[in-house]
């Protein structure tokens, strides 16, 4: 089955968000490390001048490395709660560059490659405003843990942190800046408390406002004008021919050919791939610092100018190099209709009683058409070199275009039928040929009955029938292969290839859905269990105060999707229908009331502390986070009993810093290892 492109995206964006705030804020080191100086340091008390001039650095830094994240994701400082497919990237919401980040798309489409109906497209551009609140979150954290790492005790300071820092982020036309308060109180030995510097600024020379609206504008350039897809089936126009070394022509027709050209569709992925790496590199920007429009041959530049020289109107490209990169590494999505394997030509000159027909047919008339489906990312970087004090910074995005049946697919268009003519459809099975045997049989080896059996070519479907009592079809083809497809109410059915040039039996697999009853329950880990791996099976009753959401979906089908909500209950149980295969759990459970985690003396002893970690109140602690992608739920355990109970690991409640990873790193734990997830199956 077709996976949807992106599903459910906003349930691992709260996942990993939880995940990212457990992890920065809750882990904390004390190990002393060197750390480089600031160029904006700025003195008050000199005898305070450790302590400001550790925290202005903390801030100078995490300001800088906060706007290269941001610059290398796409507007986002992580681009980890997206989801992101590395094999295939335009079924992605961010373009996995390389394995340190991701570039979110600003432009592209929602929906899976074999989009079935009106396609959706989309921006992932973070607004001005929401930049600015990631940068203030991410930036208090980061020097909250920079000061606790790095401060040098010399014996004279004891440093009391009240809260954890508050951060302004402003972003201008010509800089961004930030403001930070750090509520910190500090004693000198034998002094008591002195009076230290209470603001922090800290200032980049990122045109930042600037450089984010000439990226917007790019975006929508493309999305108004689709230069990306236009210029790409000019391309392939260009370059196809009835010759096996171009590609095959959107349309054409020989007359007296007794050799018609084939070509093997992996060929042309690769030609294709060759071709989006020759040209969209050289997409410029007119009037942008580093515009240059490469091609050289007059009929190139004659078909492509218009398409590969983007025209924004915007004053502010003259300050930027901004250039366009396509890279063969970043698979392209490319497909051929109902062609694939070999791409042919199709007879104009069907056989029937017109005599002129045969002997047109005899002759060897012909017809080449070939429908293009091409989907393929292309990475955009908008750099000042000025910026940074000549070190230059670059900010990227990305764009998507997409191609179907050799137009531009449109923003909520139907994707158009691939066929042609009534007396040319590939589901006119008059021009079929063949014996082709299709059988389905259910998970215990039974033939199924009546189930309805449809042939697929991106978004063509053909009905074949339905199967007889033995579970076969006997079917002729139309020349190519397609995807066989089945359907009988209460089954999950496998889907398969078939080919006209192949009379294999194909055989699909229905796995009956089945009615189980479900249950969850919790159980409750300790700090030690955690650490020595030890998820025991448990059903217990979640306690009053803790509430949260359970999720279990089929990765291939989420029609079979399982939820619970936890809201101080007793253990839950309900009947779902269940099939065999690989499932997703998302589950987070917190507790619903205040906990109180006394300070921590993190330098010195009990009678002579010199510093420590104010004791804290948390709210809405999570005592359970489960993200685990791939569970497997196996045929004979399903089929061979009634009941499924699923023991949901919930930690202790912290009682000091300390516990407080440990809901993460039981997180971490279950993620790498899904089978240490305690569940079992029963019959009753």
């Amino acid at each position: 089955m077709i996976k949807m492109k992106k599903a459910a995206a906003s349930i691992p964006l709260i996942v990993g968000l939880i995940a990212l705030v457990i992890v920065v804020l809750f882990v904390i080191s004390t190990q002393n490390q060197g750390f480089f100086s600031t160029n904006n340091i700025l003195f008050s008390n000199p005898e305070t001048t450790p302590v400001d001039n550790l925290i202005q650095s903390c801030l100078d830094n995490s300001l800088e490395k906060t706007f290269e994240k941001i610059g290398n994701n796409g507007g986002w400082i992580t681009s980890a709660a997206f989801e992101i497919n590395p094999e295939d990237p335009t079924d992605s919401y961010a373009l996995p560059v390389n394995n340190n980040y991701a570039v979110a798309y600003w432009y592209f489409m929602l929906d899976p490659n074999l989009c079935e109906g009106n396609c959706r497209f989309g921006s992932l551009a973070p607004s001005l405003t929401q930049v600015e609140k990631q940068a203030e979150e991410y930036i208090a954290l980061d020097v909250f843990k920079c000061f606790t790492e790095n401060w040098k005790d010399d014996g004279n300071f004891k440093i009391y942190i009240k809260d954890l820092p508050s951060v302004d982020v402003i972003l201008t036309d010509k800089n961004v800046k930030a403001k930070l308060d750090f509520p910190i109180e500090i004693e000198k030995l034998g002094e008591g408390g002195i009076k230290h510097r209470e603001e922090y600024t800290s200032e980049l020379d990122i045109p930042f406002k600037k450089i984010w609206t000439v990226a917007s504008e790019i975006a929508a350039y493309e999305a108004k004008t689709r230069f990306l897809e236009v210029s790409v089936i000019d391309l392939i126009s260009l370059y196809s021919g009835k010759d096996k070394n171009k590609l095959p022509p959107f349309y054409d027709v020989s007359f007296i050919d007794f050799s018609p050209v084939m070509w093997q569709a992996d060929k042309v992925r690769e030609k294709i791939t060759q071709i989006l790496a020759a040209y969209l590199n050289q997409i410029t920007i007119n009037n942008s610092k580093n515009f240059d429009f490469g091609i050289k041959t007059e009929g190139e530049r004659k078909t492509l100018q218009g398409f590969l020289v983007w025209d924004i109107k915007d004053d502010n490209v003259k300050d930027l190099n901004i250039s366009f990169t396509y890279n063969p590494r970043w698979k392209p999505f490319i497909a051929f209709g109902d062609q694939e394997g070999i791409i042919m030509p199709v007879n104009l000159a069907p056989a029937n009683d017109n005599i002129i027909l045969r002997l047109l047919d005899i002759a060897g008339v012909t017809r080449y058409r070939t429908l293009y489906q091409v989907s393929y990312p292309v990475l955009v970087d908008i750099t000042d070199s000025k910026a940074l004090n000549g070190r230059g910074y670059t900010f990227r995005i990305a764009l998507e275009g997409n191609i179907r049946n050799n137009n531009i697919l449109l923003e909520n268009s139907t994707v158009g039928s691939v066929v042609g003519s009534p007396d040319t459809s590939i589901c006119d099975d008059r021009f079929w040929g063949g014996e082709h045997r299709i059988k389905i049989k259910d998970f215990f080896g039974k033939p199924v009955e009546n189930a309805e059996v449809s042939l697929y070519a991106l978004n063509t479907i053909c009905g074949l029938g339905k199967t007889n009592e033995g579970g076969e079809i006997i079917t002729g083809l139309p020349e190519g292969i397609f995807t066989v497809r089945a359907y009988k109410p209460g089954y999950y059915i496998t889907e398969n290839l078939i080919s006209s040039r192949d009379t294999t039996v194909v055989v699909l697999t229905a796995y009956p859905e089945k009615e189980i009853k479900m249950k969850i329950g919790k159980a409750e880990l300790s700090k030690e269990d955690v650490e020595n791996h030890r998820i025991n099976f448990a059903l217990d009753n979640f306690n009053s105060k803790e509430k949260g959401t359970f999720i279990m979906y089929n990765l291939e089908n989420p029609k079979y999707t399982v939820t619970f909500k936890i809201n101080g209950s007793n253990a839950l149980e309900k009947y779902v229908n269940l099939v065999p295969g690989e499932y997703r759990i998302i589950s987070t459970i917190i507790y619903n009331d205040t906990i109180e985690i006394p300070e921590k003396c993190v330098v010195g002893g009990e009678l002579l502390c010199l510093k420590k970690l104010n004791g804290t109140n948390i709210t809405n602690y999570p005592v359970s986070i489960v993200n685990i992608k791939e569970l497997e739920i196996s045929g004979t355990d399903l089929y061979n009993h009634n009941v499924l109970e699923i023991s949901v690991p919930v930690t202790l409640l912290p009682e000091d810093y300390d516990d407080l990873k440990i809901v993460s790193d039981l997180m971490n734990f279950l993620s790498e290892n899904p089978d240490k997830l305690r569940m079992r199956f029963r019959s009753e």
